[in-house]
């Protein structure tokens, strides 16, 4: 993706909120929803890399709490997380 496209979509109020409970998840997108952001939710790991194959949000809400992010690993240590988070630079 050419840069100067990455750097248009950054500007756009786009939060990726991964959140396994449903009430809280809903709650924040609400929320979020209402002040103008494009919200996209993940229930747990996989799901919020493949929404990242795909969308790119100018900010990740990530509950670290979640007893499964991806099959035990944590999410900063993942080969799919970090291969998304380069994808944003």
């Amino acid at each position: 993706m050419p840069q100067a496209t990455r750097l248009a979509l950054l500007d756009e109020p786009r939060v990726l909120l991964v959140e396994d409970e449903d009430t809280i998840g809903q709650v924040v997108t609400d929320a979020l929803m209402l002040e103008g952001y494009d919200v996209r939710r993940a229930r747990h790991g996989r799901e919020a890399i493949e929404i990242l194959r795909n969308w790119l949000p100018r900010l990740i809400l990530l509950d670290l709490m979640m007893p499964s992010w991806m099959a035990g690993r944590s999410a900063p240590r993942s080969d799919s997380w970090a291969a998304a988070r380069r994808r944003c630079r």
